[in-house]
């Protein structure tokens, strides 16, 4: 397995950085601890610094259109 860089934790920011380097060439693993997805989620919702990334990316309306159950202003 060829491997330049190991990231620990499939959460969020472990997936997107994944993505992120390898959009830059650079072959990650990640490593996770749990088998399985959790049946509630960790976090609360997407803070700015995501969102940017997210519409960096030309992902914000993907995922806005993905997501159920919203709670607007």
């Amino acid at each position: 397995m060829d491997t330049d860089v190991i990231i620990v934790g499939a959460g969020p920011t472990g997936l997107m950085l994944a993505c992120e380097l390898r959009l830059a060439g650079v072959h990650p693993l990640v490593l996770e601890r749990r088998p399985r997805r959790r049946d509630t989620p960790k976090a609360g919702g997407l803070g700015e610094q995501i969102l940017e990334l997210l519409c960096y990316r030309g992902l914000l309306e993907r995922c806005g259109t993905a997501c159920t159950g919203l709670v607007g202003p």
